[in-house]
């Protein structure tokens, strides 16, 4: 299951290149809304009794939290036609970076392994965004591309603290379908106000917006929930940062993209920073956890 996972989150970026020339909105008004129309049959059984379960302020976190993720994944899709794969892919994967920054504000401790982490994981991304100045991106503005796709990992990192609440009630069906709705209908709305092509696509745009909804969108982050019962969290965070290499490679033999120099200086930070990000919170606990058992508790 976590290759399957893996697999499919690596083809997302792909996908959304390979879909050519396509604006963003209608790409995600058939991305969500295909997924919304494939696990109906499964959502019809529960999220029904779920959805008139809750109360007044479930209801409005859950709007929070399609809203949320529409526009992750908005800027996401946008990002890649202004930057290359490789630096897109590895940008959205900062989120755990953006986590650690809510985490300061909150005045919560963090330690040093995370506070470096986050120092470098920055000074990665902009180290990637010079590197993509100066060289060739995805035919577009590379900074702007760039910014969208750290914007991206910023809402998500949002998205998670919202829907963190809600899934502790919730299964996984009645929690990704509602929220899959609303970011189907807000991206609709989208389209209609830009003038966005929705159903004038042509016929290889739409089996490409089917293979989104069953690889990335449902078979990723089913394959992923699935997995969750029986392998802790941290290593599947880390199992996701394989993404941005798989794409990388994949975008360098499908669409000659070659990073420049710079830019891959950047990356290896990034992750290496994520990575960091990620291990840090159990290694402090462990130590900590050490230190009291020498004090004796």
């Amino acid at each position: 299951m976590l290759a399957l996972g893996l697999a499919a989150f690596a083809s997302s970026s792909i996908l959304v290149r390979a879909a050519g020339d396509v604006p963003a909105a209608s790409l995600l008004v058939w991305r969500a809304g295909l997924s919304v129309l494939l696990l109906l049959p499964l959502a019809a059984r529960t999220v029904p009794a779920a959805l008139r379960a809750m109360g007044r302020d479930e209801r409005g976190r859950l709007l929070l939290a399609g809203g949320l993720l529409a526009l992750h994944f908005g800027t996401w899709i946008e990002s890649l036609s202004r930057t290359s794969v490789a630096s897109a892919s590895v940008l959205v994967t900062t989120t755990p970076l953006f986590l650690a920054g809510f985490a300061l504000v909150r005045r919560e401790r963090l330690g040093l392994p995370l506070g470096l982490a986050t120092l470098a994981g920055f000074g990665g991304a902009a180290l990637i965004a010079l590197g993509d100045a100066g060289g060739d991106g995805a035919g577009g503005d590379s900074l702007v591309g760039n910014g969208l796709a750290l914007t991206a990992a910023f809402v998500f990192a949002l998205y998670m603290r919202v829907g963190a609440r809600l899934r502790q009630g919730l299964s996984w069906i009645a929690f990704v379908w509602p929220v899959y709705a609303i970011v189907a209908a807000l991206a609709l709305g989208y389209a209609l106000l830009t003038d966005a092509p929705v159903f004038t696509l042509s016929p290889r745009a739409y089996w490409f917006c089917l293979a989104m909804a069953v690889g990335p969108q449902i078979a990723g982050h089913g394959a992923f929930n699935y997995a969750l019962r029986y392998v802790p969290a941290v290593l599947l965070g880390l199992l996701t940062l394989l993404e941005p290499v798989g794409a990388s490679v994949a975008a360098f033999f499908l669409f000659d993209e070659r990073p420049a120099g710079l830019a891959l200086a950047g990356m290896a930070l990034t992750l290496g920073a994520v990575v960091l990000a990620l291990v840090a919170p159990r290694w402090s606990r462990r130590r900590i956890e050490g230190e009291g058992t020498e004090d004796g508790g």
